[in-house]
C-alpha cells in the first residue's frame, strides 16, 4: 500500500515537472518571438523612415543653426524639444541619422528599463518562478509597448520623444520610491522637463501616471510635485538663455493652443470621457489584439493589484467599482452627444422632448445603478481603496482628454495615453509577488499576454504607412540640397521664399524667410512674411510644375522671372524645384 501510494506521488510529481518544462518552454518561445519582432521594428526604424512633420522640424532646427529664432522667425506650433533635437542632428550628422539613432536607443530602452524596474520590486526571499515569470511579462509587456508606440509615432515623430521621457519618469518614481536624495528629485525635474518639453499633453498624463504608481500621495509631492517646480525654473532658464522666452510665451504657446485645439462642435470637456477610443486604438494593434484587453483588465483590477492584502473578494469589488467607472464614462459619452445631436435636430418638439426624455432617463438610471454599485463596493474598505479608484478615474479621463484634444483623433494623438498605460503595467508588475489568491489572477493575465506575443503580427496599415516615409531621409535628399545651397552661396543668397518646396528643401544649409515658411499653414504670421518677400527676398523655390499659389501671385510675376542670373546661369538646377530670380 505505501509502495503504491509513494509511487503514485512519483508519478504525479513527473507529470508536474513536465507540465512546468512545458509551460516555461512556451514563455520561453513567447519571449524570443517577441525578441524577434523588437529587433525587426528596430531595424524598420534604422532603415530611415522619415514623417513629414519632422522636415518642418528640421527647418526649423536649421534656423537655429543659422542664428535664428523659433517662433520669431521661424514659425512651427511645437514645443522647443524636437527642435533642439533637429538643430543637434543637423549639426552632428547633416540630416535625420543622430534623431534616428535616439529614437532606435530610446526604443529598445523601454523593456530593459521595465526589466531593471522589475528588479527593485523583488523582495529579499521570493519563489524563483515567480521570479522569472514577473521579468518574462516585464519583457512581453514592454516590447508590446515598443511596438505599440513605434506604430503609433515612429518615424521620428515629436510624441515618441516626449513618450519615452514620460516612461523614464514613471519607472523613476516607481523604483526610487524609498530614496530621498536630491540627484533623484533632479533626474525627475529634466525627465519632466524634457516630456513636455517634446509635447505637452504629457504634463496631464505623466503626472496622472505618476500618481497611479507612487505608494503614497506624500511620496507623490515629493517625487513629481518638487521636481516639476525644477523642471519650471529649469525650463525657464533654458528659454531665457537662448533668448526664446518671449517668442514662445507671446507667440508659440498661444498660436499651438489656438492651432491644435480644433472645434469640432464637442466640447474639451466632453472628450476626456471618450475612453472608448482609446480601447479601440489598443485592440487596434495586431491580428490577436491582446494589448488592449490586457490593459482593459489591468484597469478593471488596478485597485485589486494596489492593495498589500489581496483576496479574491477584493478583485470582485475592484472588477465591479472600475467597471461602473467606465460604465459612467461611456453614459455620459452618449447621453452628451444625443444632446449635441438633438440640438441640431429639426424635428417636432414633442417628439424631441420624449425622445430626449427616454435618452436621458436610461442612461440616468445607468449612471445612478453605476454609483450605487460603486457606493456598495467601497463602503467597507479603507480610503485606500477610494483614493485609488479616483486617481485611476482621473487619470483615464486626462488620457482621453490629451488624446482627444486636437479633435482630430490621429494616430500620433494616441500616444498622449502612452503614460497611464505604463502606469498601470508597473502596478502589475509590482503587485505579482503578492499572496496565492493575486497568483492565480497575475497566472490568467500573463497566459493571456504569453499567448498574445505569441500570435502578434506587425499591422499591415503601419507597414504600408511607413514605407513611403523613407522617402524622406536626408539621403534621397542630399543631391536635391547641395545643388540648391550651391546656388544660393555663388549668388550670395543666405535667405530664400518657400511656396511649397519645403519639404525637398528641409536639409538645405540656408533657411528660408518666415515667419511662416509652409504655404498652406494659417496665415497668422502672413504680413510679416508677405514683407520679407517684397522687400527681401532674392530667390523663390517651388516644386516643378506647379504655378505660384500666393495672395501676391501677380507682384511676383511683376518682379521675378525664372531666367537665372548669371551668377547660376551655368549651375545644374535642383531636380524637382523650380527657381524663380528676382529681377534687376
Amino acid at each position: 500500500m505505501q509502495w503504491k501510494l509513494q509511487h503514485r506521488v512519483s508519478n504525479w510529481n513527473g507529470i508536474t515537472t513536465a507540465l512546468s518544462f512545458c509551460l516555461w518552454a512556451i514563455i520561453a518561445i513567447s519571449a524570443a518571438k517577441a525578441l524577434f519582432d523588437l529587433f525587426s521594428i528596430l531595424s524598420l526604424e534604422w532603415r530611415g523612415p522619415v514623417n513629414d512633420d519632422f522636415l518642418s522640424y528640421t527647418i526649423v532646427g536649421r534656423g537655429i543653426l543659422n542664428g535664428l529664432i523659433p517662433y520669431k522667425d521661424l514659425f512651427m506650433p511645437r514645443p522647443p524639444g524636437i527642435f533642439i533635437l533637429s538643430a543637434v542632428s543637423l549639426f552632428l550628422t547633416g540630416g535625420e541619422r543622430f534623431a534616428t539613432i535616439m529614437a532606435i536607443v530610446m526604443l529598445l530602452a523601454i523593456p530593459i528599463s521595465f526589466l531593471f524596474s522589475v528588479k527593485s520590486f523583488q523582495p529579499k526571499q521570493e519563489i524563483a518562478w515567480k521570479k522569472w515569470l514577473r521579468y518574462s511579462m516585464a519583457l512581453l509587456l514592454g516590447i508590446a509597448l515598443v511596438i505599440h508606440l513605434e506604430e503609433r509615432a515612429g518615424a521620428l515623430q515629436t510624441e515618441m520623444f516626449g513618450a519615452f521621457f514620460s516612461v523614464l519618469l514613471i519607472l523613476s518614481v516607481a523604483t526610487f520610491r524609498n530614496v530621498q536624495r536630491r540627484l533623484i528629485y533632479l533626474l525627475n525635474g529634466v525627465l519632466f522637463l524634457c516630456a513636455v518639453g517634446f509635447k505637452e499633453p504629457f504634463l496631464m498624463t505623466a503626472t496622472m501616471a505618476t500618481l497611479m504608481v507612487a505608494e503614497t500621495n506624500r511620496q507623490w509631492l515629493r517625487m513629481i510635485v518638487l521636481p516639476a517646480i525644477i523642471s519650471l525654473v529649469f525650463g525657464v532658464v533654458i528659454l531665457f538663455v537662448l533668448g526664446w522666452f518671449s517668442p514662445y510665451i507671446n507667440l508659440g504657446l498661444p498660436a499651438t493652443l489656438h492651432s491644435r485645439i480644433i472645434d469640432t462642435g464637442v466640447p474639451i470637456w466632453l472628450r476626456g470621457f471618450a475612453v472608448r477610443k482609446l480601447f479601440a486604438n489598443a485592440t487596434d494593434f495586431s491580428t490577436i489584439p491582446f494589448l488592449g484587453y490586457t490593459l482593459a483588465m489591468l484597469f478593471l483590477l488596478y485597485p485589486f493589484f494596489r492593495s498589500r492584502t489581496p483576496s479574491r473578494w477584493l478583485a470582485l469589488r475592484a472588477v465591479c467599482a472600475m467597471g461602473s467607472i467606465l460604465a459612467i464614462f461611456q453614459s455620459i459619452c452618449v447621453l452628451a452627444s444625443f444632446i449635441l445631436v438633438l440640438r441640431q435636430m429639426r424635428v417636432n418638439d414633442y417628439m424631441r422632448d420624449r425622445f430626449f426624455l427616454l435618452v436621458c432617463g436610461g442612461y440616468g438610471l445607468l449612471v445612478l445603478i453605476a454609483f450605487l454599485l460603486i457606493f456598495l463596493c467601497v463602503r467597507k474598505q479603507g480610503s485606500l481603496l477610494r483614493r485609488d479608484i479616483v486617481v485611476a478615474s482621473l487619470s483615464l479621463y486626462f488620457a482621453a482628454l490629451a488624446v482627444g484634444l486636437s479633435g482630430n483623433y490621429n494616430w500620433y494623438h494616441f500616444t498622449f495615453a502612452f503614460p497611464v498605460y505604463v502606469a498601470l503595467i508597473v502596478v502589475f508588475l509590482r503587485s505579482m509577488y503578492n499572496d496565492t489568491s493575486h497568483t492565480l489572477i497575475a497566472s490568467v493575465l500573463s497566459s493571456f499576454v504569453v499567448i498574445g506575443m505569441l500570435h502578434f503580427v506587425p499591422s499591415l496599415d503601419f507597414l504600408q504607412r511607413i514605407e513611403p516615409m523613407r522617402q524622406y531621409s536626408f539621403a534621397n535628399h542630399q543631391n536635391i540640397v547641395s545643388r540648391f545651397d550651391a546656388i544660393l552661396d555663388a549668388c550670395g543668397v543666405k535667405r530664400y521664399i518657400s511656396l511649397g518646396a519645403q519639404s525637398a528643401l528641409a536639409y538645405a544649409k540656408h533657411s528660408p524667410y518666415g515667419p511662416s515658411f509652409i504655404l498652406d499653414s494659417d496665415r497668422l504670421f502672413a504680413v510679416e512674411s508677405d514683407k520679407h518677400l517684397q522687400e527681401d527676398a532674392q530667390i523663390i523655390a517651388l516644386p516643378s510644375g506647379q504655378g505660384i499659389q500666393h495672395p501676391l501671385k501677380s507682384w511676383i510675376e511683376e518682379n521675378f522671372t525664372s531666367d537665372a542670373p548669371a551668377c547660376a546661369k551655368t549651375m545644374p538646377q535642383p531636380f524637382g524645384i523650380r527657381l524663380l530670380f528676382r529681377k534687376t
